[in-house]
This record gives C-alpha cells, structure tokens and sequence, in this order.
C-alpha cells in the first residue's frame, strides 16, 4: 500500500536497450535516453514522442522550460 497521495510506480517500456539518464519536465513529462541511441517522450504512462537519428548512445539529457 502507498501513502496518501504517492501514485503507485509504472513499468515504461520501449526502449530496446538500457536507459542511461532520465529528465523531467515541468509539465510532468518525462523524457529518458537510452542505450539503444533514442530518446523517448512519456506522460501518464504513455510514450508520446520517439526521437530517433542519434549515431551515438544517449548519457545525458537537459529539458529547458520552453
């Protein structure tokens, strides 16, 4: 059982290989990069956004407010 107000954790998958860093928004989006040269865009559970095109594997991510 959780606390009042802390929402049970999601498992989010796509991501073929590790993921390395994890930045959130403030719009509670998350975004996280990984191994497998992406970086996928998250909200409520969902990925909502796939950037691919990278030639190298994602370590770090920054997420400005605009």
């Amino acid at each position: 059982a959780y606390a009042k107000g802390w929402i049970q954790p999601r498992r989010l998958e796509g991501h073929t290989n590790t993921v390395i860093c994890l930045a959130v928004g403030l719009d509670d989006t998350i975004y996280s990069g990984s191994l497998d040269c992406t970086v996928r865009v998250w909200r409520g559970g969902n990925e909502i956004r796939r950037l691919e095109g990278y030639t190298e594997e994602v370590y770090a991510l920054a997420v400005g407010p605009d």
